[in-house]
């Protein structure tokens, strides 16, 4: 939710009316699978969508390829189409049951070729071997253990209920699409100060009717995705009614601006904090027209919400909560009693703990509005996932690298992922007002609430490259749910910015890249320091690692099995560097033929060097050739719109299990594939204490095993760490000691119990603090 509600309203708005997301290619339609995740090995149905806009017949095949993010291919399928009339639509189905391999996810490529094509479908390049293929799509298959363990989060709300159509299930069918594993209910409850309706139906706070049977719709289509249903509440707001509509909820339980209670003085609604909802606003509709502030570390206002928020998740079919709250307003509060209250982000974790304990220890999220209190909720908190509403209009992580930035600091605690909801083109859109403009721009205002003709559109490269910036620095992004659109809305209710074909081409080519390329985009990335370099035609720099507008953003990074890798963000051409691109204004200049020298750590001879961009032959990975002098490559980048990826391989890699790394391989300290909170990671090292850990997913050590375990390490104090096989407490391997004052220290251990063949590693630090720079079996 906003800092402050009164920013977003600005009129009524109305539902938009439904149109399913499609494809903008002459065949293809949908690409969808029957499940949001898969367990490794599981079967899986892909379902491709065909409706023929060619102008004649079709008569040919629709070729499928399973894919690792490393454009090998595990597997194929060939589905004929015969005679499908010009207008004529038919689905095709691959069934198959996913390989056993080290992925995080697969992408497919799929490709629509006529009956006398010689040509086929291809993991890398176009998609196609084909000079000339009817159509060509992408699709992906996300492997995850969980739908929290790197999640893709949408929300509904109310407005998409409210109309006859679309229905739950074609809401659920459409998300399908984007692999959306995580889905916000928002506002979709009763009062915040009682979320649970008592009957049937109930309003919201928009004035909206909402039905139990529309919410347990919406879950039980949810749920035949395997999609977790999140229902959304307030963590410490009640209506301005509440003292006479709540009876369970009493004035004592509030904060106050004042110190009222003191001295045995006696607080009023008049002195509770409370955060207006705009003049209006009961024309509008809205049930109440200010949210009063509850005291998050009263005890009985936290059994009251935890009771309610309990019987919402067993009455109502939702699988967790999402607690929202309303950032930090900066001012003092007191109790009923007239006691100063400390910082009331420093309640945030204890709150999300106990509803979780209430709810039946099943995932509670809370939203850290602007990074609210980030540390101690990433450390201490049962949250299942970190969630932030960044405000780049209040200077709140506004810009390209502070995104980036927020991700590296997030990672020094906790391997969770992060989930931001960034709101684009708030000036443009009417939300902020034109003295929130960018430079003095000259702003054109819509509308978003008007639809048809004169719809309010998203400008498009914007939002590619805050979609894309926020893939490549490791976090996702909150995306609406809607029928037929999936960009955020930055109202309440919500109207959302207008989506043409181009759009929804290049969302269905984000997220398929997305989930795709998360073993190499997400999976214990960290920032490295090796050195890029990027000239133009002319001989002139166009990089820079500080993002800077006009210049091409480098974050140069590492991991397990990677010898290096770059994410890239064109910000040539444009005048600022806000991620959010208020004005609507950002269109980065397509690049081309850019020459690139790119360091990488260690002096083997590499692999492949892979790129892959969304906007580029649908993010399918195209195999870059190199000259390599010393630890620096140099190659021609052949285009980069708005965002792309460089993935230099490591030198040993075993194809057939993706990023497995061999015992030959240097597996740099800052790149483990998960690790507890409270350890941290950073480019070029792991550093813990105290039992806490880092975990490498993969490591083969052959048909004979290793005999040693040697590592880099540094300790202020001196401390020990254990290498043990398989899980925390597994087989034990190894143990160093650090000496005190170590620095850089090679060691080297000999090995007991060592395994052989594939298995995951565990350094524990069993002691006092030692940073691990890098280690090799």
């Amino acid at each position: 939710m906003r800092k402050f509600i009164l920013a977003l309203i600005a009129a009524a708005f109305l539902p938009v009316s439904a149109g399913a997301a499609s494809l903008s290619g002459p065949l293809i339609t949908h690409v969808t699978d029957d499940k949001a995740f898969y367990k490794a090995g599981a079967p899986a149905t892909v379902t491709i969508a065909l409706t023929n806009g060619t102008g004649s017949a079709f008569t040919g095949n629709i070729d499928a390829m399973l894919c690792t993010s490393r454009g090998t291919a595990v597997g194929f399928q060939q589905m004929p189409v015969s005679g499908l009339a010009a207008g004529a639509s038919t689905n095709v189905a691959w069934t198959l049951n996913l390989p056993l391999l080290n992925v995080h996810s697969f992408y497919l490529s799929i490709a629509a070729l006529n009956s006398s094509d010689t040509g086929g479908v291809s993991c890398t390049g176009t998609g196609s071997t084909s000079s000339s293929p009817v159509d060509v799509a992408s699709g992906a298959i996300n492997v995850a253990s969980s739908a929290w363990e790197d999640p893709i989060e949408a929300f509904v709300d109310a407005p998409t209920l409210s109309g006859a159509s679309p229905t739950a299930q074609q809401v659920a069918d459409n998300l399908a699409q984007y692999h959306v594993g995580l889905i916000q209910g928002y506002d979709l409850l009763s009062r915040h100060d009682a979320p649970y309706p008592t009957g049937s139906t109930w309003q919201n706070l928009a004035g909206i009717t909402l039905t139990q049977s529309e919410v347990t719709a919406y879950a039980s289509a949810f749920h035949g995705y395997g999609m977790k249903f999140l229902a959304y509440s307030l963590w410490n707001g009640a209506w301005s009614n509440y003292l006479t509509a709540n009876p369970n909820v009493s004035l004592h339980m509030g904060m106050f601006t004042t110190a009222c209670g003191a001295s045995g003085g006696t607080c009023t609604l008049a002195n509770q904090g409370n955060v207006g909802l705009g003049t209006g606003c009961a024309g509008w509709g809205w049930e109440s027209c200010a949210i009063y502030y509850e005291n998050p570390g009263n005890g009985l206002w936290m059994s009251w919400l935890g009771s309610q928020l309990s019987s919402v998740v067993t009455g109502l079919g939702f699988d967790g909560i999402h607690l929202d709250t309303l950032g930090d307003d900066g001012r003092t509060y007191y109790d009923a009693w007239g006691r100063q209250l400390p910082d009331i982000g420093g309640y945030m974790t204890d709150f999300a703990n106990y509803v979780h304990a209430r709810i039946g220890g099943i995932c509670t999220d809370i939203n850290q509005v602007m990074g609210w209190d980030l540390q101690d909720v990433a450390i201490r908190a049962l949250v299942c996932n970190l969630y932030i509403e960044p405000h780049p209009e209040y200077g709140n992580y506004a810009f390209f690298p502070t995104l980036n930035g927020l991700v590296e600091q997030e990672k020094a605690w906790t391997p969770r992922q992060l989930i931001t909801a960034y709101y684009p083109q708030q000036v443009m859109s009417g939300v902020l007002p034109t003295s929130d403009a960018v430079s003095g721009d000259s702003v054109t205002v819509c509308d978003p609430s008007i639809k048809g003709s004169a719809a309010c559109p998203a400008n498009n490269p914007g939002i590619e490259l805050l979609l894309g910036q926020i893939a490549v620095s490791g976090a996702s992004q909150l995306m609406l749910g809607d029928y037929d659109h999936l960009t955020p809305g930055p109202y309440f209710p919500r109207a959302s910015l207008g989506i043409d074909a181009n759009l929804q081409q290049y969302l269905a080519d984000y997220y398929n890249w997305f989930v795709g390329m998360r073993d190499v985009m997400r999976n214990g990335v960290a920032d490295a320091g090796s050195i890029v370099t990027i000239t133009n035609g002319s001989g002139t720099t166009v990089n820079s690692s500080a993002g800077s507008a006009g210049t091409i953003y480098t974050r140069v990074w590492g991991r397990a099995g990677i010898a290096v890798g770059v994410s890239l963000t064109n910000l040539v051409g444009l005048s600022d560097n806000r991620i959010d691109d208020p004005d609507g204004l950002h269109n980065p200049a397509a690049q081309s033929s850019l020459n690139v020298s790119l360091g990488y750590y260690g002096n083997s001879t590499p692999g492949t060097l892979w790129y892959s961009a969304p906007d580029v032959n649908h993010g399918f990975p195209q195999s870059i050739s190199y000259t390599k002098s010393g630890s620096t490559i140099s190659f021609t980048l052949p285009v980069l719109k708005t965002t792309g990826l460089l993935v230099l391989e490591g030198g040993n890699l075993t194809t057939a299990t993706d990023y497995t790394v061999g015992a030959n391989d240097y597996i740099q300290g800052g790149t483990p594939n998960s690790w507890s909170n409270g350890a941290g990671v950073s480019g070029a090292a792991a550093y813990g204490c105290c039992r806490r850990w880092a975990r490498w997913d993969a490591v083969d050590f052959g048909p004979s095993g290793v005999t040693t375990i040697s590592a880099i390490v540094s300790s202020a104090a001196g401390g020990t760490i254990e290498f043990h096989a398989d899980s925390l407490n597994g087989s034990l391997m190894a143990t160093m000691t650090a000496p005190a004052g170590s620095q850089n220290l090679p060691i080297t251990s000999p090995v007991s119990n060592t395994p052989t063949g594939t298995h995951a590693i565990y350094i524990v630090w069993s002691g006092l603090d030692v940073t691990v720079s890098g280690w090799q079996p």
